[in-house]
């Protein structure tokens, strides 16, 4: 009863004291077991090497269990370093020093340029930018960086916060001199594509609603939620303002996504169709997996339980 459940379409990872446990949830398998001293304190599902892996820290020490294998790789980090999910890899930084997961052990990654931020690993390339711009895109294996400008949602407007970046997206606020993310004064959440900088997706916000609020990509990175707002991570394109509803997102699994709806729980169905809808419900929706054909829950305190679609 009291243990605590990160699920992934990779796996169910169980943390009950210092026994980890990772479930297959296509058929309830034990795909790996083990004891630690540490808690784990970082899971996500993410690639090595391109391969799809759930990766997981306890302590200083970075486990990473590929699809199809029994056994773990495992990296031991110091205790400064810290790790970033935002792109489709993990990113490690160790004070200046960067790198991220391999098969073989960890993999350097050329740091950006002095007073460039680094942001998140897509694929081959890391993302970083100085604060306000232009973005740049570097070969992790050659070095060669190349500059993206980002295209200005309007007239007189500059960055005033960058929210993330990651799976071919920026995500930044923008406004006019003087307006900053807690003044009050209305601001843009603009949506740019890594690729070439244009501009998917701008939307008028206020401070209130995303000044705290953080940009969290779902699972199965279908959608992403930031405050009372959800996007589609494959297009850029707002898909659900939930501002007049009283609507609140949590973190999206797969195509559902929990939430609250002034104040009671709902779960969002049917986002990516004409017919969203919310409905009350106490379920602790877990995951859906990749295929979305099962939906994981928590139905009490010792219980997991998987339900096929319809």
């Amino acid at each position: 009863p009291n243990a605590s459940v990160t699920a992934t379409s990779r796996g169910v990872l169980v943390v009950d004291g210092d026994e980890v446990t990772i479930i297959d949830p296509a058929d309830g398998s034990v795909r790996y077991q083990e004891s630690y001293d540490g808690s784990v304190t970082f899971a996500a599902d993410t690639t090595v090497e391109g391969q799809s892996a759930l990766v997981w820290q306890h302590g200083s020490t970075v486990q990473a269990l590929l699809d199809g294998e029994s056994r773990p790789i495992e990296y031991e980090l110091t205790p400064e370093s810290r790790l970033s999910s935002a792109g489709t890899s993990v990113l490690i930084r160790d004070g200046n020093a960067l790198s991220t997961l391999g098969e073989d052990g960890l993999i350097t990654i050329p740091t950006p340029s002095p007073g460039s931020t680094p942001m998140a690993l897509d694929g081959d390339e890391l993302i970083s930018s100085p604060f306000d711009g232009p973005l740049s895109r570097t070969d992790i294996g050659s070095g060669e960086a190349t500059e993206v400008e980002l295209e200005s949602p309007g007239e007189g407007l500059e960055i005033k916060e960058w929210k993330s970046a990651g799976h071919g997206l920026a995500i930044s606020v923008w406004g006019e001199a003087g307006a900053s993310t807690n003044s009050g004064h209305r601001l843009q959440l603009v949506v740019h594509s890594l690729d070439d900088g244009a501009v998917t997706s701008i939307n008028e916000v206020s401070s209130a609603d995303i000044g705290e609020a953080g940009w969290t990509r779902g699972q199965g990175y279908s959608l992403a939620s930031i405050g009372p707002y959800l996007y589609d991570l494959d297009t850029g394109l707002l898909v659900l303002d939930g501002t007049d509803s009283g609507m609140q997102f949590g973190e999206p699994r797969g195509d559902l996504v929990p939430g609250t709806m002034s104040g009671d729980p709902v779960i969002a169905a049917g986002l990516l169709s004409d017919a969203p809808t919310a409905y009350a419900t106490n379920a602790d929706l877990l995951a859906v997996t990749d295929d979305a054909r099962i939906a994981i829950t928590r139905t009490g305190a010792d219980r997991i339980t998987a339900y096929p679609a319809g």
